[in-house]
């Protein structure tokens, strides 16, 4: 259909219209013609975005985004839209994994996709083309003949109370069959439903299901896997533990937890107060912030190598996998400015928007198991680093302790946590090991510690 009777300022006019939600005549009012008529026939007919998208034949192809400096490919995982399915700008039309992240791939602009250029499972380069979506075959309205004589056509509750099936239980029959019961004796009931009601009942017995669903690992999956087992090949790693009173920590949180939130805009949790506890015991311990590399020179040794730096990884449980975002110079930064970092991260993480750089580095990593309900574990070293702290669950114990005013032994029930560090032997002697654990204990035992910048 030609719109011939339009000048070239008219269609620009009506464009800018058309590609707005209809809103009704009021709120048109350069048109005191029947062109005004017309337009909106138009728009009944072909739908937003219809009127001159015929005159362009216009297709763009999707290409692989740029996911980070060091990324140079990716596995497609799925698509999330059909072949010939309308789609809007910026939505989501596939997923690609990485080894650590998941990139949405989103539409450039509204169209119908009409060709997928890659299949899930293919391993895509960045740049590489994989979809292909028209821009003029956007799926018009219904047509009506007539648009001022459209009518709204809801249903009427009678026709649906005249049309009921007979698989619906009525008002009468529950009275009817109320009285029936209320006349018959217990016998009789059970007789009447045997004979004329549970004979005509259809059983569907459904065959016992023993069969698997196979499905491929995913590359970010495959990648865990693979690091994971690599630092237990590697690395001679030993477990220490310990447990913590909580006591002080919590009261501690419970007297200023909503003036904290007031002044700092963000929740007082236990994870920023175990980061800074980290940061300090590190910052005492230096040769925990050691890690090994290889002599890239010609003698070709192992070159043992110490942060002056802290920065502190902490796990982040994702729908897609376990990452481990950095928070970097811990130790120059306060407990509210850890904690508004760590929901940011952690809000990355969630969504699918963290980077490799996000997750590169690292002193040491924590990794809270207690949000699961874990009370012991073995964490593994996230290389190259060389040790783990893995948090659990608080739980009331009873402890033996001593009255500070009659100076006697006395049993009190504590809120205690164990903690659990993982190091590797190679670098660090359990003497070491064990001092850096005692120190995170006193630290978090006596917050005041960190609060006063005391060592």
């Amino acid at each position: 259909m030609k719109l011939n009777f339009l000048s070239s300022a008219s269609k620009c006019t009506i464009t800018k219209i058309i590609n707005r939600p209809y809103c009704g005549e009021s709120t048109v009012t350069i048109f005191n013609t029947g062109l005004y008529n017309r337009v909106k026939y138009y728009r009944y007919l072909y739908g937003t975005k219809k009127l001159f998208s015929n005159l362009t034949n216009d297709k763009i192809i999707v290409k692989v985004p740029q996911m980070g400096d060091s990324i140079t490919e990716g596995t497609l995982n799925r698509w999330s839209k059909k072949l010939g399915e309308q789609v809007q700008k910026d939505d989501v039309v596939g997923i690609i994994d990485t080894d650590k992240i998941s990139v949405d791939i989103l539409a450039p602009n509204t169209g119908k996709i009409t060709q997928f250029l890659a299949n899930p499972g293919d391993i895509v380069p960045v740049g590489a083309s994989i979809l292909e979506i028209s821009l003029n075959d956007i799926e018009p309205v219904e047509k009506v003949s007539n648009p001022d004589n459209i009518k709204d056509e809801s249903t009427n509750k009678e026709e649906i109370i005249d049309k009921k099936d007979d698989i619906f239980i009525t008002k009468e029959e529950i009275e009817h069959k109320t009285e029936t019961d209320s006349a018959l004796g217990p016998t009789e009931t059970v007789s009447q439903y045997s004979s004329d009601y549970l004979n005509n009942i259809d059983i569907d017995i459904k065959e016992h299901n023993r069969s698997e669903t196979r499905q491929p690992m995913s590359r970010m999956r495959q990648r865990i896997a693979e690091r994971l087992k690599g630092a237990q090949n590697m690395m001679a790693m030993l477990t220490t533990f310990t447990e913590c009173d909580m006591s002080n920590l919590l009261d501690l949180k419970s007297k200023y937890s909503t003036e904290f939130t007031k002044i700092h805009g963000i929740k007082f949790g236990m994870m920023s107060t175990f980061v800074k506890a980290c940061t300090v015991s590190l910052k005492k311990m230096p040769e925990v912030n050691t890690y090994i590399i290889e002599d890239p020179g010609e003698r070709k040794g192992i070159i043992l190598s110490t942060r002056n730096y802290v920065d502190i990884s902490v796990a982040v449980a994702t729908p897609n996998g376990l990452v481990v975002p950095v928070i970097r110079d811990c130790d120059k930064k306060e407990i509210w400015e850890i904690e508004k970092e760590l929901a940011m991260m952690a809000e990355k993480a969630r969504k699918g928007n963290i980077t490799l750089e996000d997750m590169s580095g690292g002193s040491m990593t924590i990794t809270n198991g207690g949000v699961f309900g874990s009370l012991f574990s073995t964490p593994i070293i996230n290389p190259p680093q060389s040790c783990i702290l893995g948090m659990h669950s608080i739980s009331d114990k009873p402890v033996a302790c001593t009255n500070p005013t009659s100076g006697e032994k006395e049993v009190v029930i504590k809120p205690i946590m164990y903690l659990a560090l993982t190091y590797d032997h190679r670098l660090i002697d359990g003497r070491e090991a064990v001092l850096f654990l005692k120190n995170i204990k006193q630290c978090i035992e006596n917050p005041e510690v960190l609060l006063l910048g005391l060592p």
